[in-house]
């Protein structure tokens, strides 16, 4: 089997200018299971802090930015990124054909098929038995009924994924992972044994469970990991491992004291050790191994379900650590399963960030090649380029598409940077380097064509007017320019942080921000961004709906216009 690198692709997370709405950047909520002296996470994406950063639900920030999984110039750079470190493809967390999750498949497939990149599934099977299904099927309340729209999901995926050629397959079958939680084993056995009608060239599905390993701590202080006998194994095609078991008490450690549970290195090799074990065991048909740089549920609290726990990254040594195992026990595993590419609310992303830079790509590359038995590059540095090239073709293109929306035509500018795409797919590196260069220093000279000019609005001035929930643009003037020009804002204030209530701001039925208080007691500043794309109609509909009990003073609306001259 030819060795394959995938990575886990956690979401949603979207922006307001692209989508409307933060979706994941922003979360809420208390460990309800946790013993930890800090239990609750809140992060505002919408806001704005003094170093022009949002407050993400993330202990690390994107390099790139907020971006929106939705927007196909983030999911290109991601793609590109990926590809550039030996990844063959993104596994999408997956719940439905309803579920939100479906949106980045659908827009995950598109840019795969232009960039040769594969495409699965990790089947958060779960979600399809919560009552959330039953919005969309209002008939299924019972486990019959989901049962049935579970395999009616298995032929959406056939019929969608997996009759395209990037469709993430051994030996023509389909390849779909079972985070598990969702049906049972008699449940399953109904699921699999099913008639699917299944596209040309394509055989029955590979369903690929979680392993369910766990362990205990020995009298030695070593943790020693075992497969739980649950019956799930037997019925599958293989198991893929997952984020290493964490089972030692955090909470008496000076340095684990903020966690309930952690692991450290050495247990996350004695993890893989019962993994591969397991593997032999169980005779697995398909095995999957798993690399992880750090676990770190704090910033969403553990999803408002569970007590917290912690791998720490260790300057990427628990990475590394994790990825010679898996080289040294190739003979032994036939994927790597990278846990995962873009988890920022738990802290296990290896997307390239502010605090980490590049740090975990350029190991997936130094083992990748190992892994799949390529030639490694003896240049550190060259690695290093060769890893940011996407970075800098992604905010060409922004430049490009922030050029297009205040007016300019830039197809031949689209066209060129298409084809350096191209070239970073297939590995030409250096013409993709010097072409990039080329396109930059063209696009520079729109710049010198553009006319920008700013308007500052507040209530001093007379340009706003704040009356208990509405906060209304009073320049007509200002009004007419926003209908007629591409702008961005900035909307700007203090609040009294006096509980613990949720608020919204609302331009018609879109919503701006969402909020949520700390109740401090403090008044706090807020700056919050506008764009075009969500005040549709400015003149007719020039108020600002404030939901939510709040007390708002000193509000600024800071407004740049741009127009081609």
């Amino acid at each position: 089997m030819e060795k394959k690198i995938y990575a886990d692709y956690h979401g949603p997370r979207c922006t307001r200018e692209c989508d409307g709405e933060v979706a994941q950047w922003k979360y809420y909520g208390t460990a309800k299971k946790s013993r930890a002296a800090q239990t609750y996470a809140n992060h505002n994406a919408d806001f704005i802090g003094p170093d022009g950063l949002h407050d993400l639900a993330a202990r690390c920030y994107p390099l790139v930015g907020m971006q929106s999984q939705r927007d196909p110039i983030y999911i290109e750079y991601q793609i590109l990124t990926a590809k550039a470190a030996h990844i063959d493809g993104f596994f999408v967390e997956w719940g439905f054909r309803e579920h939100k999750s479906n949106q980045e498949l659908l827009m995950m497939l598109k840019m795969a098929e232009k960039y040769d990149f594969e495409v699965g599934i990790n089947w958060c099977d779960a979600w399809h038995f919560y009552p959330w299904i039953e919005e969309f099927h209002k008939d299924a309340v019972t486990r019959e009924r989901k049962v049935e729209l579970f395999k009616e999901n298995v032929q959406y995926l056939l019929d969608t994924l997996y009759s395209t050629s990037y469709g993430a397959t051994v030996d023509g079958h389909p390849i779909i992972l079972i985070f598990g939680g969702g049906p049972t084993l008699e449940e399953f056995s109904d699921i699999r044994n099913c008639s699917y009608r299944l596209p040309e060239g394509v055989k029955q599905p590979c369903f690929i469970v979680r392993a369910p390993i766990n362990g205990t701590v020995g009298e030695d202080g070593k943790v020693n990991y075992y497969l739980e006998e649950n019956g799930w194994p037997e019925v599958m095609d293989g198991m893929f491992g997952w984020i290493p078991t964490r089972v030692r008490e955090g909470l008496a450690d000076d340095g684990f004291k903020s966690w309930d549970r952690y692991a450290v290195l050495q247990d996350s090799r004695a993890y893989l050790d019962a993994l591969y074990k397991a593997f032999g065991e169980k005779g697995c048909r398909v095995r999957i191994g798993s690399v992880n740089p750090e676990m770190d549920n704090r910033a969403c609290a553990s999803w408002n379900k569970h007590d917290l726990s912690h791998i720490p990254r260790e300057r990427g040594k628990t990475y590394e650590g994790m990825w010679e195992s898996l080289v040294d026990n190739s003979s032994q595993v036939d994927v790597a399963y990278i846990v995962s590419w873009n988890d920022y609310t738990e802290s296990h992303q290896v997307e390239p960030t502010l605090q980490e830079g590049y740090r975990e790509l350029l190991t997936t590359r130094k083992y990748g090649a190992r892994w799949k038995g390529l030639a490694e590059e003896s240049s550190a540095g060259w690695e290093t380029e060769v890893l940011s090239l996407p970075l800098h073709l992604f905010q060409v293109r922004k430049q490009v598409e922030f050029y297009r929306k205040t007016g300019f035509q830039t197809e031949p500018y689209d066209k060129a940077l298409d084809d350096i795409a191209g070239c970073l797919s297939n590995g030409r590196y250096g013409e993709a380097k010097l072409n990039l260069l080329g396109v930059e220093e063209l696009i520079s000279s729109l710049g010198d064509m553009l006319r920008s000019w700013e308007v500052e609005l507040t209530q001093e001035n007379g340009g706003l007017s704040l009356n208990a929930d509405q906060l209304t643009i009073c320049c007509g003037k200002t009004l007419e320019e926003m209908e007629r020009y591409y702008f961005r804002a900035c909307l700007s204030f203090e609040y009294l942080d006096d509980d613990e209530e949720s608020f919204q701001i609302l331009h018609g039925r879109q919503e701006l921000c969402d909020g949520k208080k700390d109740g401090s007691g403090l008044y706090k500043q807020v700056r919050i961004r506008l764009f075009k794309e969500s005040l549709h109609g400015i003149v007719q509909e020039r108020e600002l709906t404030i939901l939510g009990n709040m007390e708002i003073r000193n509000v600024k609306l800071l407004i740049k216009l741009y127009s081609p001259v």
